[in-house]
Order: structure tokens, then sequence, then C-alpha cells
């Protein structure tokens, strides 16, 4: 649980999120409030490639395990806000990322295969 004093809980309690008991907010919402946080920023900055790129780019990568699917339509919008020729060169990254995943998927199999029957040689 986090615990919250001054204005911040006053926030929290404008919008009755809390408990009643403990006056703590739970770990979901707190989490849920950055998410939309991180999302507002990046959308306010759109028009900034330089500050943004870098955590766009780990957000909307699809062979990283941090990128959710769920806010992937979200990210995408903020791509689509940005400059014409930023925003080609983050969607052909992101289309090459796709590939190599696709790549590493098929070519998992051989190289399971080839690490299993390693040749034995003889000392």
């Amino acid at each position: 649980m986090m615990y919250l004093l001054g204005t911040e809980w006053e926030d929290i309690t404008k919008r009755n999120i809390h408990t009643k008991d403990d006056k703590s907010v739970s770990f979901i919402n707190a989490y849920t409030y950055a998410e939309e946080g991180k999302s507002l920023f990046l959308e306010k900055y759109a028009q900034y490639p330089d500050v943004i790129r870098y955590w766009l780019a780990l957000y909307i990568d699809p062979t990283d395990s941090v990128a959710k699917e769920t806010n992937l339509p979200r990210f995408l919008h903020i791509v689509d806000l940005m400059p014409e020729v930023d925003r080609d060169i983050l969607l052909a990254w992101r289309e090459y990322r796709i590939k190599l995943k696709e790549y590493q998927e098929k070519t998992k199999a051989l190289r399971d295969s080839l690490d299993a029957n390693k040749p034995r040689f003889i000392n």
C-alpha cells in the first residue's frame, strides 16, 4: 500500500478511490494513474521527438516484454501525432522489430535442435 500526505491525499479523496479504513491507495490504482500519466506526457510532447523517442520506442517494441498490447493503440496514436519524418522512422523500426521477432521464432526450433545434438569430440 502506498501512503499519501497533504495535497496528494486531498486529490485522491476528491476522486474517491481511497479506502476509508487506512487512508491508503491500492497499488493497482497507483499503477493505473502512473500509466495514464506516462501516456499524457508522451502525448503532450509528441511534437518534440527527441524528448519522447526512447520511451515511445520501448512501449511499441513487439519483442520487449515491457510493451503491453492493451496500451498499444494509444501509443501508436501518439506516434501518429509526431512529425512525419520521425513517425516514419519509428514505424519502420517497429516493422523491423516485428520481422526480427518472427525470424527468431522460426529459427528457435532449429537452434534448439542444433544445441541438443552438438557433436561430441573424443579426447
